[in-house]
């Protein structure tokens, strides 16, 4: 796949929601960040209900945003809104470590398996995904899991395998969303061990 302007803005994008993490953990109680993601939750959840049913807002919203959505988005929540979503339900179900590092594996381990998988990965494993990108994407979960102080290694090793694999994984559900959920879960479990 051709990496254009508009894929390179959008991984920017998405790798500048690391902010989230790294402003939750510095400055915000696991109290405080809920109610951040939740209004940016419900401001998405609003920005989608207007794209699908009011037509002058959906011109103004294609207008502006058309062209960093996949084609898929057209009919689909947005990846933004999927994001917020997952971050919202990963604060509340998870502690502060674990919400961190999930949403950080997504940003950073997300971004690099689509670069690496797009530009250099040359066996494909599910539709477009490739090996090299899973493997970027572990390397790069990893180095995030050994950075947060809390996560033991055997811990990082897991949770970064797991955010690895339910980003290869063709699942109809977003690794927007699925990526937080699914990897907090099991880095969770890791923590009662």
């Amino acid at each position: 796949m051709k990496l254009t302007k508009y894929i390179w803005t959008r991984k920017t994008i998405h790798l500048s929601a690391s902010l989230l993490p790294i402003l939750y953990y510095h400055f915000f109680s696991r109290y405080q960040f809920f109610i951040i993601t939740l209004i940016l939750t419900l401001i998405a959840l609003l920005t989608e209900f207007l794209r699908f049913k009011n037509e002058r807002f959906a011109c103004l919203f294609y207008k502006v945003f058309g062209k960093l959505l996949w084609a898929h988005e057209s009919h689909t929540l947005a990846a933004s809104t999927t994001f917020i979503i997952g971050a919202l339900i990963a604060t509340a179900l998870f502690s502060k470590t674990i919400t961190v590092t999930v949403l950080l594996f997504l940003t950073f381990g997300d971004t690099i398996a689509y670069f690496v998988g797009n530009t250099i990965g040359r066996i494909k494993l599910f539709g477009e995904k490739t090996l090299e990108g899973a493997i970027a994407c572990f390397l790069m979960s990893l180095i995030i899991a050994l950075m947060i102080p809390g996560i033991k290694l055997w811990q990082g090793v897991l949770g970064a395998l797991v955010a690895s694999v339910v980003e290869l994984l063709p699942w109809r559900i977003d690794d927007n969303f699925s990526i937080p959920i699914i990897s907090g879960a099991f880095l969770q479990l890791f923590t009662h061990i």
